[in-house]
């Protein structure tokens, strides 16, 4: 097994997996990298040599996409690799990233991994390029992952987007699950990490070592500076305790059955039980039907609202206690 790809949605606990694979001796996860997407899209052919012009065009990618500025790796030393790579007229995709990778962890022998949920659009391409790679897919309750997106405002105002986001992105990886695929319960991993990653690293042929149940311990080095800043995951500082899962049954029933109402078929899919959507129920489904309609007025005029004004114009109308009312209370 050469690398390790970890897939899963956003706040769906893709980092506390990846800071406990990288206590491990032999795994080096860096950074989000997000650069893959760029490449994608830019047309980089996935299996076949590239060209000299293509080789620079990723290094183009690689520097001005993604974070790259949050890797070690500094650019005038990504371009001497690159310079060295772009020689050889048989490079592919796969062994430019390989390299790359291996620079930034600074060691041809540890497996290298890459976690970066954006990905997860991404994973039938990511399995083209690195067909030999081990895939982690880690499933989060998506009443949860609504909650934890919604204190961030990412992925949209209302429960509607979120829910779509969420649902989106287990279809996708659900459409991908072979035998070169781990899947991982979040609830499982912090009610019992011990046992879920002797498992995780038997699949893996690897030897259990015992201080990945002190990833905490080193939380300070596999932590971005704006995620500190932004206080991203500050529960990432401590051991995982069982208050951290099924959070939503706090929440209010009608928020949840907010969520359900979209997400019941992948809620299902992924062993999740239902609170309160009947799919029985008529009622049930015709408030289905209306919601449907009222979230997608929301989404678009979200995306007319992000597309349109700028960052200046967005900064005042958030001084206006109307708008932030109406942002807090009435969307969520």
């Amino acid at each position: 097994m050469r690398n390790i790809f970890i897939f899963g949605s956003k706040r769906g606990g893709t980092t506390l997996l990846r800071m406990m694979l990288n206590a491990h001796s032999k795994i080096s996860i860096p950074n989000e990298s997000h650069f893959l997407i760029s490449i994608f899209k830019g047309g980089i052919p996935l299996q076949s040599h590239l060209s000299k012009d293509q080789v620079w065009q990723v290094y183009e990618l690689i520097i001005s996409g993604g974070r790259f500025d949050t890797w070690k790796t500094r650019k005038d030393e990504l371009k001497s690799l690159f310079a060295e790579i772009s020689k050889s007229d048989t490079v592919t995709l796969n062994y430019l990233i390989d390299r790359v990778f291996s620079y930034e962890i600074g060691s041809d022998e540890l497996i290298w991994g890459d976690k970066t949920p954006e990905y997860a659009d991404f994973i039938h391409e990511i399995r083209a390029v690195f067909p030999n790679s081990l895939f982690i897919i880690i499933t989060r309750d998506g009443r949860d992952v609504n909650s934890s997106l919604a204190n961030r405002s990412w992925e949209g105002w209302i429960t509607y987007q979120r829910s779509k986001y969420w649902s989106r992105i287990m279809k996708k990886l659900q459409t991908s699950i072979d035998s070169k695929c781990y899947i991982i319960k979040y609830e499982e991993l912090v009610i019992d990490p011990e046992r879920i990653l002797l498992d995780l690293f038997a699949f893996m042929e690897l030897e259990f070592e015992p201080n990945v149940l002190d990833y905490n311990s080193s939380s300070k080095f596999n932590i971005t500076k704006i995620e500190k800043e932004k206080g991203i995951h500050e529960k990432l500082y401590r051991k995982p305790m069982q208050s951290d899962v099924y959070k939503w049954k706090a929440n209010k029933k009608f928020n949840v059955f907010l969520f359900e109402c979209l997400s019941h078929k992948q809620l299902k899919i992924w062993n999740y039980e239902l609170a309160y959507f009947n799919t029985s129920s008529l009622l049930h489904r015709s408030f289905r039907v209306v919601y449907i309609i009222f979230g997608e007025i929301i989404s678009f005029s979200y995306h007319s609202y992000h597309l349109l004004l700028s960052r200046e114009v967005k900064n005042r109308l958030n001084t206006f206690n109307f708008w932030r009312v109406l942002k807090l209370y009435l969307l969520k």
